[in-house]
């Protein structure tokens, strides 16, 4: 894996009034490290001189670039250009903003900023996983036990025993499932074209899921990789309490 993409322009609203002007990346966590700062470590481990690419907005921009200059050489960070949440490009409209300029990727992760993860797997876990099915979509998720939790908020896949994802709904009214989606994807480079074609189409751009029912759809295998259950998508106050706590 050589190209790693971290999805950090969201314009966090529901957290503002906590975060003032501080993006959820940026969030510290129980060992005075940010968000940020641990995905940039993993990805280091990982693939020393592997290329991590940020996309941020305007309003972040200044803020994330500087806070990552000091791992100079391998992260480049990308400004949309949007200044207000209704300019937005939603996530997939971002990772296709990347892959239009870096025409030359063949595979990617793509990750949140947003999201603590690392007391529930090690993101070289998920990539050796990604490794026995080559041809695949891949994402994570994690089984919360609880419908309830998972209404409207989180994608909801139908999770097979063989991993395989046969179905999936953004946010459904009624769950199938007690599987939550954590976005966290490897595109192929398959995929990466049918994205271009899902938006072309007129789809949703909002949610990185979203992307699942498409594939789906034109018969690409989508596989995912089952955690447990302590990971925080910090998408409210009392997420951020969560996580600096983490």
């Amino acid at each position: 894996m050589k190209t790693n993409i971290i999805l950090a322009a969201g314009f966090g609203k529901r957290t503002q009034g906590t975060l003032q002007n501080t993006p959820k990346c940026l969030v510290k966590t129980g060992d005075a490290k940010t968000i940020l700062d641990h995905l940039i470590t993993d990805l280091h481990q990982i693939h020393k001189e592997s290329q991590i690419i940020i996309i941020t907005n305007t309003h972040y921009y200044d803020c994330i670039s500087a806070c990552v200059s000091l791992y100079q050489g391998y992260i480049k960070v990308i400004n949309n250009r949007k200044k207000t949440p209704e300019e937005r490009l939603g996530a997939l409209g971002d990772l296709k903003l990347v892959f239009d300029r870096y025409t030359s990727i063949e595979e990617a992760l793509v990750i949140p900023s947003d999201t603590t993860y690392w007391h529930s797997f090690l993101l070289k876990d998920f990539i050796s996983f990604s490794v026995l099915y080559p041809d695949d979509f891949m994402t994570i998720c994690r089984d919360v036990k609880d419908k309830n939790i998972i209404k409207k908020r989180f994608g909801c896949p139908i999770v097979k025993s063989d991993n395989r994802i046969t179905s999936f709904v953004e946010k459904p009214a009624r769950p199938g499932s007690t599987y939550a989606a954590t976005p966290f994807y490897i595109y192929r480079k398959k995929h990466i074209r049918l994205l271009s074609a899902y938006l072309r189409q007129g789809g949703n751009p909002d949610s990185p899921g979203m992307i699942i029912p498409y594939l789906l759809k034109h018969g690409q295998t989508v596989r995912a990789f089952v955690v447990n259950d302590r990971i925080i998508d910090v998408g409210t106050p009392e997420d951020i309490e969560r996580a600096r706590d983490y």
